[in-house]
């Protein structure tokens, strides 16, 4: 079951709309995307059949409220384990505002997809995970659709969720 976020002018505002003024925004080098704006550091995903395929879907928890799900106990470990991705072993999931950092435009967003698949890859079919539970509904968490820029909340053993890794901070 999904439920939409509203979103206030604060993380409207975080969109990734914004650009440094002399600087290019994004640079992708072995897998991943930087972002110069805001210091983040991005899994590029992919359609190879890799940890990396954007295919790949993941649950939050497996049962309802434990950050124990295939999302942490594979795909984290995964990118964080021997030799780790792009030489670094802290991949995390993303907080809210974080993957709206990479929206094109707030929700409604009016081109779909609502992120650049130029330099991100290829675009789940659903919404990626973030690192945030829903408080109302503990046994939720949020996540960022990229077609539409919709923010929503989905039961965290959800078996059809995707991830986007992160690492950095804003």
């Amino acid at each position: 079951e999904r439920h939409a976020l509203a979103l206030g002018s604060a993380e409207a505002a975080m969109s990734g709309t914004g650009a440094t003024c002399d600087a290019v925004r994004f640079s992708v080098s072995n897998g991943t995307v930087t972002d110069n704006l805001t210091g983040l550091q991005w899994e590029q995903k992919t359609d190879d059949a890799s940890v990396h395929d954007v295919g790949n879907v993941y649950t939050w928890s497996a049962g309802h409220t434990a950050a124990d799900g295939t999302v942490y106990t594979s795909f984290l470990a995964t990118l964080n384990g021997a030799g780790c991705f792009a030489n670094h072993c802290d991949w995390r999931l993303p907080t809210i505002s974080e993957l709206m950092t990479l929206l094109l435009e707030p929700y409604p967003c009016t081109t779909s997809p609502c992120i650049d698949q130029t330099i991100f890859g290829p675009l789940a079919s659903t919404g990626d995970w973030t690192s945030k539970t829903c408080n109302v509904v503990p046994s939720a968490a949020w996540s960022v659709n990229f077609h539409n820029g919709n923010v929503f909340y989905q039961s965290k053993n959800a078996q059809f969720a995707h991830v986007r890794a992160v690492r950095g901070g804003l």
